[in-house]
C-alpha cells in the first residue's frame, strides 16, 4: 500500500511539473500559432513608461500575413522572413532585422512590443482575421 501511494505521488508530481514546464503565451493550452492573417487594431506609443499617443487603425485595413514557411507579407505586399523563439518574433529583410516581444498570443489576439530605445517602445494590437497563412495571397484577407 505504501508503495502505491509513493508511486501515485511521484506520478502526480511528475504530471504537475510537466504541465508547469509547458512554455505558452497563449493562455489557450498552447494551441495558438502566429501563422495566419492579422489586422492591426491600434498602436500605442510610450515614453518612459507613459502613454504618449494611440493610433486606432481598425479602419485602415492594415494587415500582415505570417506563413508557415517562415515568410511574412506586410500591408504593402513586401515579403520578409520571420522566426519565433520563445516570446521573440524576429523579422528580417534586406535592410536588417527587428525583434519584437510577443506580449500576448491567443487564437484571436496578438500583442507585440517593439523597444525603440531605453525610453521608448511601441505596443501593436492585432486581431486574427484568417487562420491560413499558406495562400499565395498578400497581407490582405481577400
Amino acid at each position: 500500500m505504501t508503495k502505491r501511494i509513493f508511486f501515485a505521488t511521484i506520478l502526480l508530481l511528475g504530471m504537475c511539473l510537466l504541465y508547469a514546464s509547458c512554455d505558452t503565451l497563449s493562455g489557450d493550452g498552447g494551441k495558438s500559432s502566429i501563422v495566419g492573417t492579422w489586422q492591426t487594431i491600434k498602436e500605442e506609443y510610450y515614453e518612459n513608461g507613459k502613454l504618449l499617443s494611440t493610433d486606432n487603425e481598425e479602419d485602415d485595413e492594415s494587415y500582415v500575413t505570417f506563413k508557415s514557411s517562415g515568410q511574412m507579407i506586410d500591408a504593402d505586399d513586401d515579403v520578409h522572413d520571420y522566426s519565433v523563439k520563445g516570446n521573440s518574433l524576429t523579422v528580417t529583410d534586406k535592410w536588417g532585422s527587428e525583434t519584437w516581444e510577443i506580449k500576448k498570443l491567443t487564437s484571436k489576439e496578438l500583442v507585440l512590443r517593439l523597444t525603440v530605445d531605453d525610453n521608448h517602445y511601441v505596443l501593436v494590437y492585432l486581431r486574427r482575421v484568417s487562420d491560413g497563412g499558406d495562400s499565395s495571397g498578400h497581407g490582405k484577407p481577400f
